[in-house]
């Protein structure tokens, strides 16, 4: 999965604190099916990695791709079980170690190829 993110200028407050067991909530798409069968479930945070910038998402936008993606009528057709979400704004809240350019605490805007129905995003 590919990913922009765009940071702003100025820093958020302190973002919330979890632990190592925890769960987020996404809503999340089992079969090519209308949106009306998507449904918010608990699942395990994804994994921040070397390159990657986890952010804590406060708003993510709704586009046409994203029934589109879950009828199976995308360009894209991400494995069983995903979240749709193809934009999110949040908080940086962890920078993968090859990550220079971001820090935790930026607020930033991010263009996913899915995803960003989540709490969470990398």
């Amino acid at each position: 999965m590919t990913s922009t993110v765009i940071a702003a200028n100025h820093e958020a407050p302190e973002s919330r604190l979890f632990s190592e067991d925890r769960r987020m909530r996404a809503v999340v798409c089992h079969q090519w099916a209308e949106v009306d069968v998507l449904r918010v479930e608990e699942i395990a945070p994804p994994a921040l990695t070397p390159d990657g910038v986890l952010i804590e998402v406060h708003a993510a936008g709704v586009n046409f791709a994203d029934t589109l993606i879950v009828k199976g009528k995308y360009q894209t057709r991400p494995a069983f079980p995903f979240s749709p979400g193809m934009e999110v704004a949040g908080i940086v809240t962890q920078v993968g170690e090859q990550v220079r350019s971001l820090q935790p605490g930026q607020r930033v805007l991010a263009f996913l190829d899915y995803g960003g129905f989540a709490e969470e995003v990398v």
